[in-house]
């Protein structure tokens, strides 16, 4: 997959014409992905009117990686205080 908006756009379409010969609606209220700025941008023009959900396992999966990326793993493994504090910013 090359990620690009326009990708995630064909794709979205193809899933709605899909449907329609189906003789039904592909037309979702909520769409949950992970937090790709392509994919958010194909949601937000292909179903204006759905509220775009991140999902929360790719959400904590960053805010690790931020950790690991800040020098905080090693306070994260062995200080409870710390890891209270970022589990906290997981919920």
């Amino acid at each position: 997959c090359d990620r690009k908006a326009r990708t995630y756009t064909q794709l979205f379409r193809e899933l709605k014409h899909h449907a329609t010969r189906l003789k039904t609606t592909f037309n979702p209220n909520t769409i949950t992905s992970d937090f790709e700025k392509a994919l958010i941008k194909a949601v937000a023009d292909e179903f204006p009117q759905a509220r775009h959900a991140g999902c929360y396992f790719h959400f904590t999966q960053a805010l690790y990686r931020n950790i690991q990326k800040l020098g905080l793993t090693t306070a994260y493994r062995d200080s409870e205080s710390t890891r209270i504090v970022c589990r906290k910013l997981m919920l």
